[in-house]
């Protein structure tokens, strides 16, 4: 890894975390607060940029986002809008939603829930063990899965062109994903239409952020994959990884493209 980039320390149980690993990931490295608190839009704007290579405009609709889930206006020494920590963006529902590849469903009672009071005036450290719920609002488990990690990782069955182990590839992300929405509970339920884009296009970040080789768009985009190692590091402990080189840059429509490839692999 590249002696530029800021070591990794893993995040204490004072800590604030999303279930959005790629955030988690600057938090941890340092590039916006470590505790996940406080966040202003430029610092998130600017290390989504500087660490994903994420265009301008796609940078900024993340960071719209999350001032849409948990912005507030904070008032000293002068008006200043700010994120207020990263857990808030786990209300479920908002922007976070079943089905996520490497974390629980949020369910009404979850050991991983936690939850603030909606009138609260400052942002407070959230411990994702607390189990505590409040005014009836569920927040998403912030820490990945390890049986859900597990079965990700045994769907890497593509070759990679520089790890000895088989990694995951289009078709290989597209079952994982698959999967996964046949897990929301009750059967019957389905993310609405934001969800299921925003969770597709998840998918597509990691290919984009994590993948090597060509997206081929004559073969559904089977050039490219993640390799197992990648993963590990990235979703299962929320650093980047040892061989981490910022990646192409891509936006909006690249994402838009290859969760299109994502839904075509065979």
């Amino acid at each position: 890894m590249s002696t530029s980039i800021p070591p990794f320390v893993p995040a204490r149980p004072t800590d604030s975390r999303s279930p959005c690993p790629a955030l988690n990931v600057l938090a941890n490295h340092g590039y916006i607060p470590h505790n996940g608190l406080d966040i202003s839009p430029i610092q998130l704007i600017r290390a989504l940029q500087t660490v994903y290579n994420a265009s301008l405009p796609f940078s900024i609709f993340i960071t719209l986002a999350g001032l849409w889930t948990a912005g507030y206006i904070k008032w000293t020494p002068w008006p200043k809008l700010r994120i207020r920590s990263l857990h808030a963006l786990a209300l479920h529902g908002v922007i976070e939603h079943d089905a996520s590849l490497v974390h629980e469903n949020a369910l009404p009672i979850h050991l991983s829930l936690k939850s603030f009071p909606s009138d609260s005036k400052s942002p407070t450290p959230h411990s994702p063990q607390s189990g505590e719920e409040i005014k009836g609002k569920l927040y998403a488990p912030t820490s990945p899965s390890p049986s859900l990690l597990a079965a990700l990782l045994s769907d890497c069955t593509t070759p990679h062109p520089t790890s000895p182990n088989p990694g995951l590839g289009m078709s290989d992300i597209k079952r994982a994903r698959q999967r996964r929405d046949k897990a929301i509970s009750p059967p019957s339920t389905k993310l609405d239409f934001v969800h299921e884009a925003f969770a597709w296009g998840e998918s597509a970040k990691i290919m984009c952020v994590l993948g090597v080789g060509n997206f081929d768009e004559d073969n559904e985009g089977s050039g490219r994959v993640v390799s197992a190692e990648r993963i590990k590091a990235w979703l299962g402990e929320e650093r980047l990884p040892d061989d981490w080189t910022r990646p192409e840059p891509f936006g909006i429509l690249k994402t838009n493209n290859v969760k299109g490839l994502i839904q075509k692999a065979a």
